[in-house]
This record gives structure tokens, sequence and C-alpha cells, in this order.
């Protein structure tokens, strides 16, 4: 089994721009935020766009507040949609919006702001990404396959290893092996020591190797891959490792081994979609 990293939403900060009244600015939320008194920081916030209605900052804080800490993504679309009144030209405003709507389970709604998110900044690669969230969670599997492509092509050069391994992610789901490997492989290039990096990229490659026409040199290659992860001391590294061997030596099926994991990925699956898993599997990563 794999510890997938789950794709969050906007880990943006709270604070993003200078205040705009002497009463309620960035410097009074920062104070709740630092002591993690949430519930001050609505009420802080809440105050501010009562005070301030026109201050696109504060209904973003607003949303903010909703969506991560409270973790009440249906009160974070209200504050958002007034920000995005405000200022329909900013990416993450239009961001923050879809998150919110893909978190509250409105796929359909998330996609046409999270799409004029990638518009206004298409080199970062996390707005793709979670556009590729809401195309899957809508069923428009097809959308999300190009809307991946697009955002490689757009954003590939300047992402991070963090990146590129969310964008495995995306392909993977797809079974779109070939971009899922690659994207792996440009995650661990980035960061030799990212054990998780080489675990997804053999898992991807074993299973690549029996469904997607890699054959057996594909599935030796999931064997190098895999050793790499277990030299890190990745969790469940071991454990596919042996799997995969297991799978060459024509000790296992594939079919065995995917059926073992099935739960995990279902339940990885609803926590990447909507951050909650109601399988009873356990909470999410």
């Amino acid at each position: 089994m794999r510890l997938k990293r789950l794709i969050i939403f906007a880990a943006l900060a709270l604070v993003v721009a200078a205040p705009a009244h002497a009463d309620y600015n960035s410097a009074g939320m920062d104070r709740y935020i630092h002591a993690r008194d949430w519930n001050g920081a609505l009420a802080y916030a809440q105050a501010w766009t009562k005070a301030q209605p026109n201050d696109v900052v504060g209904w973003y804080n607003l949303g903010q507040v909703y969506l991560l800490p409270l973790k009440q993504p249906a009160n974070a679309v209200g504050p958002f949609q007034r920000a995005v009144q405000l200022r329909p030209d900013v990416g993450y405003l239009q961001y923050g919006l879809g998150a919110a709507y893909l978190r509250s389970g409105q796929a359909g709604a998330a996609i046409a702001p999270l799409q004029k998110a990638t518009a206004e900044e298409p080199t970062n690669i996390l707005y793709w990404i979670m556009l590729g969230n809401a195309e899957n969670a809508a069923k428009q599997y097809q959308a999300e396959d190009k809307v991946l492509q697009q955002g490689e092509r757009a954003a590939g050069a300047k992402s991070d290893y963090a990146g590129w391994y969310d964008l495995g992610l995306q392909y993977e789901t797809l079974h779109d092996y070939p971009n899922a490997i690659h994207a792996y492989r440009q995650s661990v290039r980035l960061k030799p020591n990212f054990g998780e990096g080489w675990n997804s990229l053999g898992v991807t490659e074993r299973d690549a190797s029996v469904v997607g026409g890699g054959g057996m040199g594909m599935a030796q290659q999931a064997e190098k891959d895999l050793q790499q992860a277990v030299a890190l001391g990745t969790p469940h590294a071991a454990e596919n490792l042996a799997d995969t061997r297991a799978v060459i030596a024509g000790t296992k099926t594939w079919a065995q081994v995917k059926a073992q994991m099935a739960p995990y990925e279902n339940h990885l699956s609803n926590c990447r979609i909507t951050g909650h898993d109601y399988s009873g599997y356990g909470p999410c990563p």
C-alpha cells in the first residue's frame, strides 16, 4: 500500500495584503492566526467585512477561515464569491472559490472559477491540478487528462518536486501510466531523497508492466525504483517491493495485489476529492 500525499486545498496565507483600515487589517487578523484562535479569527473577519464591505482582503480572509481551519467549505463559498466579484482578475481568489465549491461537493460549479484561475496564473501548477480534481469529481475524465497536459506544458518548467508528484497522482487516477511515470520521475529528479516519489513511481511502473503494456522490463524497473524507496525508509515501500517481486516471479498475480490495495486506494480517492472519507477506513492523511 502507499501513503499518497493528499492534494490539499489552498495552503495560502490567510494574511495577504496591507491593511485598508486602522481597525481591521492583516496585523489584527494575524494575532488570531498565530494563537490558533479560529473562532476569534472568524469573528474578526466577519466584523472586518461588515465594516469594510468593499475590502477584498477581508472577504478573502473570511473565506479562508471557513475553508481551512474551520472546515466549513459551504460557508466559504459566499465570501469567496464576494471577493471574486470585487477582483475577478486575481487568480488565487478564483482558486479559493473553486476550492470551496469542490470541497463542498459542487464539482460542476468549481470548474469555471478554477479555469479562470489557470488563465490568470498559468504557471501555477496547483491551479491546474485542482482544476483536474474538479473535472474528475464531475466525471469529465477526458477533459481532466487534457487539463493536466495543458498544465504540464504551461507550468511544468517552474514546478517543484511536490507539484510534479501531485501531477503524477492525477495522471495515475486516470490510468494514464506514461504521463504518471514521467511526472513522478521529474519529482524524484528534483528531489532524489523523496521516498514517496520513488514509491509511487515504482508502483505505477508495476501497474504499467501488466495493464499498460510495459512488460517485464517495466516490472524490473519498478523493482529498482522501489528499492530506492525502501532505502529511504518510505512507509509501505517494503510491502510494495515484495509484491512486485512476487508478480515478477509469478507467485502472486497483479489482480491479487490490486485487490489487496483496493480499500486503501478508494480511501485515498475520497480524501483527494473531498478531504473526507466516510468509508470507515480511517482518517485522511
